[in-house]
């Protein structure tokens, strides 16, 4: 009776978890969101890697991700992330080695963006209180 119980309550996480789950493609300069696109974007990768972020409807650059070496190109262990928030004048520093997708995913877990591409100010203020590290104005230069 324990085995089915527990295999019933397993099929159910798992079936919840499949109907809440979502999927990011980034396909031809566009980002989609479970096929619906809610942004435009556009990866740089000179001296630093970025990805830029742009609303579908105005086409101005709303949020940027970057990966930076801070200033130290052969030595990995102090690499961050920076995510600045353009339009709100926001951003925050952080040590990950997350990929594109997974940022995506993480704002919108976040509730910082929604699945329509909308930012959320109250939201972005509440990320930035719990991830910002501040990397930069903690590295002597």
């Amino acid at each position: 009776m324990q085995t089915k119980s527990f295999f019933l309550t397993a099929i159910l996480f798992f079936s919840v978890s499949l109907l809440f789950a979502q999927t990011v493609d980034l396909k031809k300069d566009e980002v989609f969101l479970n096929d619906k696109k809610i942004f435009n974007y556009k990866i740089v990768s000179w001296s630093v890697y970025e990805l830029h972020l742009s609303s579908i409807e105005t086409n101005k650059e709303v949020i940027m991700i970057s990966r930076r070496d801070n200033e130290t190109p052969k030595f990995y262990d102090d690499d961050f992330v920076q995510i600045k928030f353009l339009q709100l004048g926001k951003s925050l520093e952080l040590k990950s080695t997350k990929t594109w997708k997974k940022f995506i995913l993480w704002l919108l877990e976040n509730e910082v963006i929604d699945n329509a591409g909308n930012i959320s100010e109250p939201k972005v203020d509440l990320f930035i209180k719990n991830f910002d590290e501040h990397i930069t104005s903690r590295t002597v230069r």
